[in-house]
C-alpha cells in the first residue's frame, strides 16, 4: 500500500483566519498557541485533490499538540478524511515543528515502506524528506509570513 503524508495547518486546513489568535513570544508556548489551537475545528478544508480519489493510505503528520487531539480528530471526521495514522507532538513538547516532524519521519519510515508523496507547508520539512529520498512538495494555502516568525 502506498502512503501520502499530509500536514494539517496551511496544507489541508485553512488556519489563516485564526493566526491572529497566536499570542506573542513573551508567554509560554502552550499559552501562546492555546486559543489558536482551540479554534482549529472550524477551519475550512482545502486541497482535497492531494488525497481524494487516490489509492493511498493517509498519514497525518502535524505539529499540533496531542492536547488538541479531539479537535483534530473531530475535524478529520467532519471532513470525511479517513486516515491510517494521526501523528501529533506530545502535549509538553516545545521543540520546533521541524524537530517534531523529524521524529515523525523516522516513525513513518519504520511503519510505511512505500511513501508516495509528502505535502507540507514548511520548506525545511520538505528538504528533510527529500534528503531522505522521499518525494515531497511544499503546499501553501496562504503565505507563511502570516505567522510572523511563529513556529506554527
Amino acid at each position: 500500500m502506498k502512503y501520502i503524508i499530509l500536514d494539517l495547518d496551511n496544507v489541508i486546513a485553512d488556519d489563516g483566519w485564526r493566526i491572529s489568535h497566536i499570542k506573542n513570544k513573551s508567554v509560554a508556548v502552550f499559552e501562546r498557541y492555546h486559543d489558536y489551537q482551540l479554534l482549529a475545528g472550524f477551519d475550512e478544508l482545502c486541497n482535497e485533490n492531494l488525497f481524494r480519489e487516490r489509492n493511498c493510505e493517509i498519514i497525518i503528520s502535524t505539529g499540533r499538540s496531542s492536547f488538541y487531539k479531539a479537535i483534530a480528530t473531530y475535524w478529520l471526521h467532519h471532513h470525511n478524511i479517513k486516515h491510517h495514522t494521526l501523528m501529533m507532538r506530545d502535549a509538553n513538547d516545545e521543540r520546533t515543528s521541524l524537530a517534531v516532524k523529524r521524529n515523525h519521519m523516522r516513525r513513518i519510515m519504520y511503519l510505511a515502506n512505500d511513501i508516495h508523496t509528502v505535502y507540507d507547508d514548511h520548506p525545511k520539512v520538505i528538504e528533510m524528506y527529500r534528503a531522505a529520498g522521499i518525494q515531497a512538495r511544499q503546499i501553501l494555502i496562504h503565505s507563511r509570513k502570516l505567522y510572523k516568525g511563529a513556529d506554527a
